[in-house]
């Protein structure tokens, strides 16, 4: 594949689009359908946030449960004409679609509430792990990171459209039109996906006459052999740790520390995907340049350089956070300017390491094995959703409780610590990462060397005791060799990170070489 398939790549992410665009809205408003319902039944008391916390927890144990189980019976699963991965999608997204509408409906309901957010996560779980499955599945690995840039580009898209639509519909019609409206556009989205969609069965099916079992499904995760897994979803779990706090509980900080309305919140967050968005080609094309690891890690390092003085604004001045987060009120100046390149900032190095954590597990996975690996992913994505905002919630009622105001100014504090234990866990993966890309180099270094001294022991002998008809034939010996070294530097490498070493440039320089020593060969016959 010559030039990256940017066409088929966007229509692969379709269903990623329903995903996005459903949890953004269900992130920005359920936490104030939870906190309204709350007050109404036990009143404005400080635990307020604590069980708001609970609430958005049971949304994810669902997606912990089932996602690792579906992604292994997908791996396991072929359906003619349909595939492996669109059979769970084209069930899972239209009940996705009506639980959600009904989130809407019964947005003053309590307990009606409940049973449409746990509908809804189930359905959602069904479906997320073969719908990330269909990225790689179709395309080739040194194409991954950009395949990942759009994916997260229409993520953004959709995070933009639900937002927008949500807060439009939300403002003048209804709670329950506005989640209808995205239902619709749920349903539009895999009307797309099943029409130009078509699943190609070039990968062997994993075959196991062995059940599969939901727990064994988990415990899988922690006996697999490589350990740089564990410590890339480690990353992933206390990165996601401190974005799902954010993204839960910006609504309320917006609301009620900076006073705001509660749309004001989809209109931040939307400013935010816009520049997530026009960062997610370019954040794409610097995994493809450095290897996902290396992005991640400085996009890990820079959204810690961005949000560390965030907080300590959050703390100290609360006008100055009402102008960044603002730029400035929407008013034009170098203050606007300013505030414009710190949440761009933020933005692109957010999006530079999510972009790339995902694809370094799609790296890590054996081809077989892809959906199994996103399942596990998912698993501590899961488990930082659910217990994340739930100690978040504790914490900033403990605050609220000493300080005697509300804990929800330490938001972007505690978004920070998270993003720095995941800092710890991405340098343990990039050291092992350069351990193993060393001894890799190593081991082709030997094997060049030793071919290297077998051509001098054989093509020069022949060449000096024997005429033009034996010079001749080692010549075309001499272009075997070459040929069969090759070979085996690619069967070498197949084995190495991908992400780490372009077996094109390698193969680009050896071919240079052998014409430099086939030229010395000739010399040397001539002299």
């Amino acid at each position: 594949m010559r030039r990256f398939p940017y066409g088929r790549t966007t229509l692969l992410s379709t269903g990623y689009f329903t995903s996005s665009l459903t949890w953004s809205v269900y992130n920005v408003y359920v936490p104030l359908f939870a906190r309204a319902n709350l007050i109404a039944v036990i009143g404005n008391k400080p635990i307020i946030n604590t069980l708001v916390g609970v609430i958005m927890i049971l949304d994810n144990f669902a997606a912990l449960f089932l996602q690792p189980y579906i992604g292994e019976l997908s791996d396991r699963t072929w359906i003619p004409k349909l595939g492996r991965r669109m059979p769970f999608i084209m069930l899972g997204i239209p009940l996705a679609a009506i639980f959600f509408g009904l989130i809407g409906n019964y947005h003053d309901i309590f307990y009606m509430l409940l049973i449409s957010i746990i509908g809804f996560n189930i359905c959602m779980a069904f479906y997320k792990t073969p719908v990330m499955s269909l990225i790689p599945d179709n395309i080739p690995t040194q194409y991954r990171s950009q395949g990942s840039g759009v994916l997260n580009v229409v993520g953004g898209l959709a995070n933009l459209t639900g937002l927008l639509v949500s807060s439009y519909f939300y403002k003048y019609y209804s709670p329950k039109v506005a989640f209808w409206v995205i239902s619709a556009i749920m349903i539009v989205c895999l009307v797309i996906l099943v029409l130009g969609v078509r699943e190609r069965k070039d990968v062997e099916i994993e075959k196991s006459e062995e059940r599969i079992k939901i727990l064994k499904s988990l415990k899988n995760m922690f006996t697999e052999t490589d350990k740089t897994l564990l410590f890339v979803l480690f990353a992933v779990f206390f990165a996601n740790a401190g974005y799902y706090v954010g993204e839960t509980f910006l609504s309320s900080y917006v609301s009620v520390v900076l006073g705001f309305s509660d749309y004001a919140a989809a209109v931040m967050l939307g400013v935010f995907f816009v520049f997530a968005v026009l960062s997610a080609i370019p954040a794409g094309f610097i995994g493809r340049r450095i290897g996902p690891i290396n992005a991640s890690l400085i996009g890990v390092v820079g959204f810690i350089v961005g949000i560390t003085p965030i907080a300590v604004i959050s703390i100290v001045d609360l006008e100055l956070m009402r102008k960044i987060l603002t730029l400035n009120y929407l008013t034009f100046g170098w203050e606007a300017v300013l505030y414009s390149f710190i949440i761009a900032g933020i933005g692109f190095c957010y999006i530079l390491a999510s972009i790339n954590k995902i694809v370094v597990i799609w790296d890590l996975a054996p081809q077989k094995r892809i959906a199994t690996y996103i399942g596990y992913f998912y698993v501590f994505t899961s488990l930082a959703a659910i217990v994340s905002p739930f100690i978040a919630g504790m914490i900033f009622d403990f605050v609220s409780y000493l300080s005697g105001k509300t804990g929800l100014k330490s938001l972007f504090v505690y978004v920070a610590c998270a993003f720095c234990i995941a800092l710890i866990f991405v340098s343990r993966v990039k050291i092992l990462f350069d351990k193993e890309l060393k001894e890799n180099r190593d081991r082709v270094a030997d094997i060049k060397e030793e071919r290297r001294e077998i051509r001098k022991r054989t093509m020069l002998l022949e060449s000096l005791l024997f005429g033009q008809i034996l010079r001749i034939r080692a010549t075309r010996k001499l272009r075997r060799l070459q040929r069969k070294e090759i070979q085996e530097l690619k069967e070498d490498y197949s084995n190495a990170k991908k992400d780490k070493i372009d077996f094109k440039d390698e193969r680009r320089e050896m071919r240079k070489s052998h014409r430099e020593e086939r030229d010395s060969f000739r010399k040397q016959e001539e002299t």
